[in-house]
């Protein structure tokens, strides 16, 4: 549960998941008839063409931090108990590919009754492919505390309330020749915020790209992507960027592979006249972005992982804000049942433009190590010790200390049909 805790996040490589006990005959003859009485009942409709599965878990998290709204000069030590069921129910053929998941996030608090919550998020992946084009669809709509979401974006933490999220993202590749595919894509985001202390904005994107496979282990590739956001402040403020990307991908090998990209930056936005009232002014830079990533596994039991991108994106702070990421993860299996995990993050915010208004800078760190636990076939234990710190130009320095103890169920993923 410490994972939703953080909020959604892709780590560079995948975790090592310890090995469980093996199923009884009975519990598997079980669920085998249940499988197949499930696939006799689908309709007709195309659904013996198709493969369906669901799987699901539950979690059920003990918390303790020592200072969870990260505060430098108001620390509010807590236990929470945080109850998070989850549901994927996806349908693969040889022409789509739809994934549907759902998860719920309860959390109780002691001392403090505002940081109670309870967020539910909807994600869909749907896919459909031709024999030489791929068109996907992407969507998310979620509710979500700031307690998590802005970790990631403000680092403010001092007014406790919910962020509204509706997102979708369709995008088509298709390949020209036996090396070379061209791909479109869009994005609609809009961010609500059920308290005033946090800006609502919203985001529209588009970017058309081109890949060559080189060599068979080598891809270049040549992206130019555009996003207009639009940020509710005090007025209107809108901003709008323009990125052109050159990236690389090799493999060194079946354990090792890299990529790195970058490209030059043009960004123009509305900022607020210092002492004029409502009056704007437009501020525009020339810069560059980045990004650049590294998976090993290193053994069949050690894997490792780090990423870096520098990007400009919409924030709750009333404008865009230019930001650099650094992530590190590595997982170790040390018991046929017994692995650990550790993730570190770091974020640095700051205005893309140099104009007069106040500053908005911001260093954001984290590390996590975790230990899980194959107590049964469908059981876990985990237990794991979070450290944040934050720094802002506005505020001394904040620390926080965090431990997490968590008991998840994760019984057998379903599949029926043909």
């Amino acid at each position: 549960m410490a994972q939703l805790e953080q909020g959604s996040r892709r780590l560079p490589v995948a975790p090592l998941v310890p090995d469980r006990p093996v199923r009884t005959k009975s519990r598997l003859s079980f669920r085998h008839a249940l499988c197949w009485s499930l696939a006799a009942i689908v309709p007709a409709v195309g659904a013996y063409a198709a493969e369906w599965s669901a799987e699901s878990s539950a979690s059920l998290t003990g918390k303790f931090d020592d200072n969870i709204r990260l505060s430098s000069t108001n620390e509010q030590s807590v236990f929470g108990a945080i109850f998070a069921p989850y549901l994927n129910v996806s349908r693969r053929s040889p022409i789509w590919d739809m994934s549907f998941k759902a998860d719920l996030s309860i959390a109780r608090y002691t001392e403090d009754s505002n940081l109670n919550t309870e967020d539910p998020r909807l994600r869909a992946d749907v896919r459909y492919r031709t024999q030489l084009g791929l068109l996907r669809v992407q969507g998310e709509a979620s509710r979500a505390s700031t307690l998590v979401t802005e970790e990631a974006d403000t680092g403010n933490f001092t007014t406790t309330t919910q962020r509204n999220l509706f997102r979708v993202a369709p995008s088509w590749s298709y390949a020209v020749t036996e090396i070379d595919t061209i791909s479109v894509g869009a994005g609609w985001t809009e961010v609500n915020y059920e308290s005033g202390t946090l800006n609502d904005y919203r985001s529209l994107a588009a970017n058309a790209g081109w890949a060559r496979q080189v060599t068979q282990a080598d891809v270049v590739s040549l992206n130019l992507s555009g996003n207009h956001f639009v940020s509710d402040s005090v007025v209107e403020l809108q901003s709008n960027s323009v990125t052109a990307l050159a990236n690389w991908e090799h493999t060194f090998s079946d354990r090792l592979t890299a990529s790195a990209g970058a490209g030059p930056q043009y960004f123009v936005t509305d900022v607020l006249v210092p002492g004029g009232g409502l009056q704007t002014d437009e501020e525009s830079s020339f810069g560059y972005s980045l990004n650049a990533g590294v998976d090993y596994q290193l053994s069949d039991l050690t894997a490792l992982g780090a990423s870096f991108e520098r990007q400009i994106e919409p924030t709750s702070s009333g404008s865009p804000l230019q930001r650099n990421r650094f992530t590190v993860s590595a997982n170790h299996r040390f018991l046929p049942r017994l692995s650990g995990s550790l993730r570190a993050f770091f974020q640095q915010d700051s205005n893309p433009t140099n104009d007069s208004t106040a500053s908005r800078d911001r260093d954001f760190f984290s590390i996590e190590p975790r230990l899980t636990w194959a107590v049964g076939q469908d059981w876990d234990l985990t237990g794991s010790y979070r450290f944040r710190t934050q720094g802002t130009d506005t505020a001394d320095r904040a620390y926080s200390n965090a431990v997490f103890v968590t008991v998840t169920y994760r019984p057998e993923s379903w599949t029926f049909g043909h």
